[in-house]
């Protein structure tokens, strides 16, 4: 029980994973995907509303058009707070679970060993402890199958166990971690600010 209490007052870092809002695959240019729908763009400022008032140290974003456009929203609330784009997170196959044969057939185990080398870097990157005397809050938006990747390796979950979790578009996943290294899952796949007309999946 002591432990319990010192850690609830330690410093902690909390990390935000915002799914991006749903893209219009029927417009994809380039290798950087397509625009939010208008539906992605209801989601996005739902989204960003609904997150407004967090005291946000950094935001994180994917490059790819979809993620990046749903960060822009988000940032609009949050006027000094940086916005940082990286390909490390990109979406991703994290594995090719036993029962997705048609799956794997259209994906070179290289695929998924580079997905799973650069998710892997991500993943010591944005989720280590707060250094001594700093509260953290930082948000990535990101891709639903990175999102369920971090969650199975915060769980000690099996990574073919990714398929099994579900994500919605702006689906907020919420992670603390402790000054000790204790990564907690808070929530999974929050939609509670999303009116039951914007909850969609692709």
């Amino acid at each position: 029980m002591g432990l319990a209490l010192e850690e609830f007052h330690m410093s902690i870092r909390t990390v935000y994973l915002l799914r991006h809002a749903q893209e219009d695959r029927d417009n994809r240019a380039d290798v950087w995907g397509g625009p939010l729908t208008r539906t992605g763009v209801a989601q996005a400022q739902a989204a960003a509303t609904f997150l407004q008032n967090v005291p946000f140290t950094v935001i994180y974003a994917s490059t790819l058009r979809r993620a990046r456009h749903t960060a822009k929203y988000i940032a609009q609330y949050h006027p000094g707070v940086p916005l940082m784009g990286t390909n490390l997170l990109w979406e991703c196959i994290p594995s090719v679970p036993h029962l997705s044969s048609d799956t794997a057939n259209l994906i070179s185990p290289e695929h998924v060993q580079q997905d799973r080398e650069r998710i892997a870097l991500a993943y010591e990157r944005y989720f280590s402890p707060p250094e001594n005397g700093t509260e953290r809050h930082d948000l990535i938006v990101c891709h639903g199958n990175l999102i369920r990747y971090f969650v199975c390796r915060i769980l000690h979950a099996p990574l073919e166990m990714w398929v099994n979790l579900e994500m919605c578009n702006c689906g907020l996943t919420r992670v603390e971690i402790r000054p000790n290294g204790r990564r907690v899952l808070i929530a999974h796949n929050e939609s509670c600010y999303l009116p039951e007309s914007l909850i969609t999946f692709v």
